[in-house]
């Protein structure tokens, strides 16, 4: 009888743990659409505070969520599977490169250069340009 309530447990465990493995595995991440923004912010404003003083803008921004209005400067679709928006001052060598969610690939042809935008996405750092990842148009 003993023998049986443990085999019945180690059972009910395992199963347990097999099913939230399972779940993680499969788990989306969140999407931005419904996270408020940290931070409203000029492009060109983020992209100086970078260069001026890249600690301490990676202390205010780094892993979060912002929202960065801008002009866009260069539009990048690499093998129709990622689509990267630069936006910023064309005259500078920086922009802030922001890495779209996959579902606007379909929406490529919407966006041109020179307009104005509101992007938000998760900053993940200074590179060349400012790096924002999983965007999303507001």
């Amino acid at each position: 009888m003993n023998k049986r309530i443990v085999l019945i447990t180690l059972l009910i465990i395992l199963c347990s743990a097999g099913i939230y493995i399972y779940k993680e595995y499969n788990r989306k991440p969140a999407r931005l659409n419904n996270l408020p923004a940290v931070v409203n912010i000029n492009a060109d404003t983020l992209i100086s505070q970078f260069v001026l003083n890249e600690a301490e803008a990676n202390k205010k921004y780094l892993g979060k969520v912002i929202s960065v209005k801008g002009f866009i400067n260069k539009i990048d679709n690499q093998q129709d599977t990622l689509l990267t928006i630069l936006l910023g001052n064309s005259l500078l060598s920086t922009s802030v490169s922001c890495l779209m969610d996959s579902s606007y690939i379909k929406l490529k042809k919407v966006f041109t250069p020179g307009v104005q935008i509101i992007i938000k996405g998760i900053c993940t750092g200074y590179l060349m340009d400012v790096e924002l990842n999983r965007c999303v148009v507001e």
